[in-house]
């Protein structure tokens, strides 16, 4: 690639130019292009619009080309940037922590709309936490709640504890540990008002199908919940009574054909289980309250 392309006397404007033309085969190529270009040029996106002409240095240039050569590899923007944005916020990122998508947003609207329902002060667990992104949101718009994150992945609570003290949130409790055994603990019996979780639910099958981008990159413990994808979602239904008060809400991200079997986990101690759709349409997120 830099064969074909001199690292001296490079402008802003023509590297983004030579960066968007390699990267056309993506989707936003544009878009990419100017952010790997703030990433390695240190470079302000005011200064990419004032100062289109301003002289690169060669390193500057090297660094851009390589992170264009990594991206058109597969390696996901998210990793390279450093950072994905979630409900307008930014949270970091890294290798072996789930990218955040934005139908996980879902969650964050189906626990604030049942929160005025709730009282005050407000337990909420959230399992398998990834990076935070879900409990830092809460934990900012629901000032009166008391939120505890967990995660099985260490580096993913590191990460998680990072976000936090980024947005200034110090009402999170974060505890390493498989679903449900890092809360088996008196204060949460019976107490907590909302369970949210998004939890593994790629089958195996599933798993195999998926872009290289997110099979070759993102940590398979976070997604493929095993052979039928349901594995993690039925132990989330069927052990959630436990912890939950009475109306307490279990909200939580199914899969794009999983509604139908999910909604069949449920028992008779369940009450007002929904499904709502994301913006294109497919069943994203359950909600259903504990009697």
């Amino acid at each position: 690639m830099n064969n074909e392309f001199s690292v001296q006397n490079v402008r802003v404007q023509d590297l983004y130019q030579k960066g968007k033309s390699l990267l056309k085969a993506i989707p936003q190529a544009a878009l990419e292009a100017r952010l790997l270009l703030y990433k390695c040029g240190e470079i302000t996106e005011n200064e990419f619009y004032a100062k289109p002409s301003l002289l690169l240095h060669p390193q500057q240039v090297q660094n851009y080309l390589q992170l264009v050569a990594k991206r058109l590899s597969g390696y996901p923007l998210a990793y390279i940037l450093e950072t994905q944005e979630f409900w307008s916020l930014s949270f970091r990122v890294g290798p072996g922590v789930l990218i955040p998508r934005p139908e996980t947003e879902f969650i964050i609207e189906k626990v604030l709309e049942a929160a005025s329902e709730q009282e005050d002060p407000l337990l909420i667990v959230d399992l398998g936490t990834g990076c935070g992104n879900i409990a830092v949101v809460l934990a900012k718009e629901l000032p009166q709640a008391q939120i505890t994150a967990t995660d099985i992945s260490r580096s993913a609570l590191k990460l998680a504890r990072l976000n936090a003290r980024q947005h200034d949130v110090d009402r999170i409790s974060f505890r390493h540990g498989s679903l449900f055994s890092p809360i088996k603990t008196i204060e949460f019996k019976n107490a907590c008002h909302f369970l949210v979780s998004n939890p593994p639910y790629v089958s195996q099958a599933d798993w195999e199908s998926l872009p290289p981008e997110i099979r070759e990159h993102e940590p398979p413990q976070a997604l493929v919940a095993g052979k039928t994808g349901l594995e993690i979602i039925q132990k989330l239904v069927t052990g959630a009574g436990e912890f939950l008060r009475s109306e307490g809400y279990l909200i939580f991200e199914i899969g794009y054909d999983q509604k139908n079997a999910v909604l069949e986990l449920f028992g008779p101690e369940w009450q007002k289980i929904e499904c709502f759709d994301d913006l294109s349409g497919i069943p994203r997120v359950i909600r259903a309250q504990i009697k």
